[in-house]
């Protein structure tokens, strides 16, 4: 994997001004350099970062205090994770999310406060791994100044760097290429971070020494690179000295492994999503250092294509029958004359029981059904849109036949929709 680097050396003391003040050795109990830098975090979205180590560089260390819904997002290997912050217990969602310096993220306020960061900054060979495609990124060291001339930020045509407005939407701030930024070369400020796009992976390289406090660790045995197959695994591991106290921080592509926190890192069933760039941060309570980076590369092989269906044989053709001779015409018939319409018929009272017929009224916008029996019988018309069902609703309350044994009722015509009608004899009152 071809990586752009860039290498500076540079020697440097905390002054006051520089990141905010600098703490006497006697008040903090640690070496030299140890410093405080205040970052004022607005209301809405904002970018940041962690200018100083603290140990184990865990969130809930470096803010354990902030506006309740305060929330902390990262962005690792193309995912968004939410850490946040719940005023009562007093407690973050993730309590092992950490942010390393070098790394950046998203922060959520409701409201305005300061976070007060207070450590020291990591020295040593500092190499801040930026991947290909989104991720951010911020200065390790705690200095503002121009991002490439001033911090040494490595620069890839067609590289855009990024902002974040206080609504959450990203705005591109400047886009590298042909030599130079346009419009202007960016600025980052200590405690920001910016997103970078970019169309390579690259190494922000840097080498540090604090004057005044020579780093007591040093890396005997840089991680080694690997390859290998989908579903095997592999082990990282690093070897270093210098005290007694050594904790570890495991990166993948620039972003912390959430409880990557030992000596070795080992994924069992390797996959896709673990194949990158791997670093460690090592660290004391007073001074860290960063190891070289680590390319793993998992091999995921492509799926074979499935075999296309042998064509089947086409069916020899069937030897076309011989025509049959026409057969000769017969004589049209002779049209039959129509037959006279039938008058409708007029019901007729019957001897016994109840029988009915419909019929379309002259305008066409009514059904009329005739219901024919004894005369002097009530009846009861009820009626359903479904023939197979319980829900019959009564139309009229009674008819009652008169004299010639018929009774009319009128259904208004619902087109497309059935109607089906019973006729309910109803027993006279006692």
């Amino acid at each position: 994997m071809e990586q752009n680097r860039i290498q500076s050396k540079n020697y440097w003391a905390f002054a006051a001004g520089v990141i905010g003040m600098t703490l006497s050795a006697h008040v903090s109990g640690q070496g030299a350099g140890v410093g405080f830098a205040p970052i004022e975090i607005p209301q809405g979205f904002s970018l940041i970062a962690n200018p100083l180590a603290t140990g184990s560089n865990r969130v809930q260390d470096l803010i354990p205090n902030a506006p309740d819904g305060f929330a902390l997002i990262k962005l690792s290997n193309g995912t968004w994770e939410t850490n946040s912050f719940a005023a009562d217990p007093g407690a973050w969602s993730i309590p092992e999310m950490t942010l390393t310096p070098g790394e950046g993220a998203l922060a959520s306020s409701p409201s305005a406060f300061v976070w007060n960061s207070v450590g020291k900054p990591v020295t040593g060979m500092l190499e801040n791994f930026v991947p290909a495609g989104d991720s951010l990124r911020s200065s390790i060291l705690p200095l503002t100044g121009l991002i490439s001339t001033d911090l040494g930020f490595p620069t890839i045509d067609g590289m855009t760097i990024s902002t974040v407005d206080q609504d959450g939407s990203f705005l591109p701030a400047a886009v590298y290429g042909n030599g130079s930024w346009a419009p202007e070369e960016p600025t980052l400020s200590i405690g920001s971070s910016v997103l970078v796009t970019a169309p390579a992976p690259s190494v922000w390289d840097k080498d540090f020494v604090l004057s005044d406090d020579d780093n007591p660790l040093t890396i005997s045995e840089q991680p080694q690179g690997t390859s290998l197959a989908a579903g095997e695994g592999f082990s990282l591991s690093i070897a270093a000295t210098g005290a007694a106290d050594l904790s570890y921080q495991w990166q993948l592509n620039g972003s912390d492994i959430v409880g990557a926190n030992q000596a070795s890192y080992t994924v069992e069933a390797a996959s896709a999503g673990d194949r990158g760039s791997y670093g460690v941060v090592v660290f004391t309570s007073t001074h860290s250092i960063r190891s070289q980076q680590a390319s793993v590369e998992v091999v995921v092989p492509e799926p074979e294509p499935e075999p296309e269906p042998e064509p089947e044989p086409e069916p020899e053709p069937e030897p076309e029958p011989e025509p049959e001779p026409e057969p000769e015409p017969e004589p049209e018939p002779e049209p039959e004359p129509e037959p006279e319409p039938e008058p409708e018929p007029t019901p007729e009272p019957p001897t016994s029981g109840l029988s009915a017929i419909s019929r379309l009224s002259p305008d066409g916008k009514n059904i009329e059904i005739v219901v024919s029996g004894e005369p002097g019988t009530v009846v009861r018309i009820e009626a359903s849109r479904d023939v197979v069902t319980d829900r019959w609703l009564t139309r009229e309350e009674a008819l009652t036949l008169g004299d010639d044994g018929t009774a009319l009722h009128t259904e208004r015509v619902s087109p497309g929709r059935n109607l089906f009608v019973r006729i309910i004899p109803v027993m006279p009152e006692q």
